[in-house]
């Protein structure tokens, strides 16, 4: 999903700093815990964030004072150290949080050839989360920072061919008009922005519905770009 774990980091130092682009956007506000922050995801996850710093173990393995600073130890592949279950629930979250999203972009939730980089469309849609979403969104950041403090080693990735049968099982469920969409979308083809967007959240709700282990290591594989989007022939 996310390329880089890094890019996170962009997005709370974006949180953080004033919306002045846009009078009509939400306070940003300029607590580094996102304490004064009209955006839940800041009010909530840099809260999170903050609160295990208070716990001196992780305060201690990390040297970190606020949210921006432990979210930037991170590794770039720290997403691919959390354990099947948590992953596999924050598809769920994630497929309920492209729901809050603008239509483009939740529509580019979808990795295709030529689309903006992960990092930016992630930052798009953990911005516009609602409060209970928010609340998933800051269990993830927290696998993250245990898994780091924990030194959580990679986890399994599905190899290419359990990863096409899952596919071509997936697409199988799939409405005629879905499927003709998520071929197209796997082609670089373009397909309507509300279609897109209807697949995107299919598919992650799809993931998440997987048993956690096969979630996780198919998902891992997929998120990471190491496996086509689209099944074998």
């Amino acid at each position: 999903m996310l390329r880089r774990a890094r890019s996170t980091l962009i997005l709370l130092v974006l949180i953080t700093a004033p919306a002045s682009l846009n009078a009509q956007a939400p306070v940003s506000g300029t607590s580094s815990c996102g304490t004064d922050s009209d955006i839940a995801f800041a009010r909530i996850a840099m809260r999170r964030l903050c609160d295990l710093l208070q716990d001196t173990t992780i305060q201690q393995a990390t040297g970190a004072k606020d949210a921006v600073a432990l979210i930037g130890l991170m590794p770039p592949d720290i997403m691919w150290r959390i354990e099947d279950r948590q992953l596999t629930t924050f598809f769920l979250t994630y497929a309920r949080s492209l729901g809050s999203a603008e239509v483009e972009t939740c529509a580019g939730a979808l990795p295709r050839p030529g689309s903006h980089p992960w990092p930016e469309r992630f930052m798009a849609i953990a911005m516009s989360v609602d409060t209970t979403d928010a609340a998933g969104w800051a269990d993830f950041l927290e696998a993250w920072v245990y898994a780091y403090v924990g030194h959580a080693p990679l986890q399994p990735e599905a190899s290419a061919q359990e990863v096409s049968a899952y596919l071509r099982r997936y697409l199988a469920t799939l409405p005629p008009a879905d499927r003709a969409n998520y071929v197209r979308i796997g082609q670089g083809k373009a397909v309507a922005a509300p279609d897109a967007c209807r697949l995107a959240r299919m598919t992650f709700t799809w993931l998440g519905s997987l048993p956690p282990t096969r979630a996780g290591a198919v998902g891992r594989a997929l998120m990471r770009g190491q496996r086509p989007w689209l099944p074998a022939a």
